[in-house]
């Protein structure tokens, strides 16, 4: 048996990768062309990306540590809110229940100090005037509505 016996080849050496076939054999992939697998990939890639820069924050060292990174917290849900279009204020009252409760009792305590009748929404208004622009409507039953800010889309 010489070197080029095709009985004496391994299965690796007999692989040809060809654009109809851009995987190995002995693995799986939706992807049925390079095209699509490289879009696989980029869509990997993006996903590794946004899981590393979304990752939480360090647990806070004292509460100031702890307000900030709530306040941050909201800032961010009030942009994800606004990002869809113009909403009204009853519309973003909710964005205290996406957030976890010790950061709602945090920014409550907060809130406590600066409007002591709604300790709650002042982290909300807070939010809001650093990150949208109120816009009044033009009829008296419809609700003014909040528009996010320029400079907030990037």
């Amino acid at each position: 048996p010489g070197e080029n016996d095709p009985d004496n080849e391994s299965p690796v050496d007999t692989i040809e990768l060809s654009p109809q076939s851009p995987v190995l054999p002995w693995t799986y992939t939706p992807a049925k062309d390079a095209t699509a697998l490289l879009s696989l990939l980029e869509e990997l890639l993006h996903l590794l990306i946004i899981l590393i820069t979304e990752l939480p924050s360090p647990p806070p060292k004292n509460r100031a540590d702890h307000t900030k990174q709530a306040k941050q917290r909201i800032r961010r849900e009030v942009i994800h809110r606004l990002a869809s279009g113009p909403k009204a204020h009853s519309e973003l009252t909710e964005v205290h229940h996406v957030l976890p409760q010790r950061d709602n009792a945090v920014l409550s305590e907060e809130g406590k100090l600066i409007y002591p009748d709604d300790a709650s929404g002042a982290a909300l208004e807070e939010a809001l005037d650093q990150v949208a622009e109120r816009k009044s409507s033009r009829g008296r039953l419809a609700p003014d509505q909040w528009e996010l800010r320029r400079w907030a889309w990037s």
